[in-house]
């Protein structure tokens, strides 16, 4: 709890530092809420433990090796801070060292161990993981990636989120498979039946559908899929070469992102971090509450 309400207050105040710096100051500010979330779900696990009384198997001990690094990056950076030695350079070396390190596996188990008490656990693994994709974006946008940052951009992600990318064109499905990897485990379908099938057996965080298809074209499988998840628009982006009307007012009234083909890698990428994003976000604490 310390560490990541001391991460939300490096953030808080190093976003005030770079209020000029409109794009690296929001950047900072959604970091601070993030931290700011993770202190509270360190805060509902301590509630957890001590209102049902669990028996606590020490068998596990975070000594100075593990312990000495993190807290000296925190001191490092606080002392910038104070001193008004803080560049832009410096701030984004602290956020790969910080967030790239065993705290996030020492995070995740803590959260991993107490999802066998209670379900609302299971929904901080994607919370998580958007924290480090919301950092990947910023650096690939950008242009910060560099030698010192390839090791963070390599790392295993702590989640993985499911997207399924549905068109009857191998050559639509197979770019945007290899390209979206980095942000989820992506599976492919080549009609609305194929995919309606798949999406009732499993959750996919992004779904994303080509209109005009032989069989169960995107319009009727959103339909279909509509009477399983009543909220499948929050998680749903179509993409065509010809948007009817039907389509632009459907995708409008419904709040649907719209791709038009021939699309950009990059846009239906962006597109995919802020259904990401939004969906995230919309998602408060309740699920942890400890009642």
């Amino acid at each position: 709890m310390k560490n990541e309400e001391a991460a939300r207050n490096i953030y808080k105040t190093a976003a005030a530092v770079f209020i000029s710096d409109n794009h690296f100051h929001d950047f900072l500010e959604k970091l601070a809420e993030d931290e700011a979330l993770h202190a509270q779900i360190m805060k509902a696990a301590l509630c957890l433990l001590e209102r049902k009384n669990l028996p606590v198997d020490q068998a596990i001990i975070l000594d100075g090796k593990i312990r000495s690094p993190i807290d000296r990056n925190i001191d490092d950076i606080q002392n910038m801070i104070k001193k008004g030695n803080l560049t832009k350079k410096i701030m984004l070396e602290y956020i790969i060292r910080a967030e790239y390190s065993e705290w996030n596996h020492i995070f995740m188990y803590a959260v991993n161990v107490l999802d066998q008490e209670c379900s609302g656990f299971a929904t901080v693994g994607p919370k998580l993981q958007h924290h480090l994709r919301c950092i990947d974006h910023y650096l690939e946008t950008t242009g910060k990636y560099d030698e010192g940052t390839g090791a963070f951009r390599n790392s295993e992600p702590v989640w993985n989120e499911g997207i399924l990318v549905i068109d009857d064109s191998p050559e639509i499905t197979e770019l945007p498979e290899e390209y979206l990897s980095r942000t989820g485990h992506v599976e492919t379908a080549t009609d609305g039946a194929e995919a309606l099938q798949k999406a009732i057996r499993r959750y996919y965080a992004v779904i994303i559908s080509d209109i005009n298809m032989p069989g169960m074209n995107g319009i009727d499988f959103f339909h279909n899929l509509e009477s399983f998840y009543k909220n499948i628009a929050e998680r749903f982006i179509f993409m065509t070469g010809f948007p009817t009307p039907y389509v632009v007012n459907l995708c409008r009234r419904r709040n649907i992102p719209l791709v038009r083909k021939p699309f950009k890698l990059n846009e239906l990428s962006d597109c995919v971090y802020q259904l990401l994003e939004s969906n995230i976000r919309r998602k408060a604490l309740q699920e942890l509450a400890c009642n």
